[in-house]
């Protein structure tokens, strides 16, 4: 089994328990990547961390990405596109963000073939996550 976690910033110190998570996913037999936003440079990092072997960082956003986006989504999967679109439609700003703008992720995600994917928190990860479950179906 792969888990895709979804992250704004890995490492962080001050989130042990989502590494000590993924470790035992990973002692368990499952295949854990991690994809984040951003990688702080913080002066202490858990002496864990190395233990994370697939760790991603999404690209910064162009208008040429997020254009190829759309076009793999639309052809690959229109009803997850349209699925998507009435998601933004019902759901406002923040997600909205994320169709227009960080669609390029999703398709990141996909290439990756996980089995799931999981976001801890209620902030972009898991804007892109339910965007992503919507899109792959």
């Amino acid at each position: 089994m792969k888990v895709v976690y979804l992250l704004n910033i890995f490492p962080k110190i001050s989130e042990t328990f989502i590494l000590n998570e993924m470790i035992q996913m990973q002692n368990k037999g499952v295949q854990v990547e991690v994809y984040a936003h951003e990688k702080v440079p913080e002066a202490v990092v858990h002496s864990q961390v190395s233990r994370i072997q697939e760790v991603r960082y999404f690209p910064k956003m162009s208008l040429f990405r997020a254009l190829a986006a759309h076009a793999y989504w639309l052809f690959h999967r229109p009803m997850g596109y349209l699925r998507a679109w009435s998601l933004v439609i019902a759901h406002g700003s923040k997600i909205r963000k994320q169709f227009f703008l960080g669609l390029y992720d999703t398709v990141l995600i996909h290439q990756r073939n996980p089995d799931h994917v999981h976001a801890h928190y209620g902030d972009d990860s898991s804007n892109l996550a339910m965007l992503y479950s919507v899109l792959s179906g």
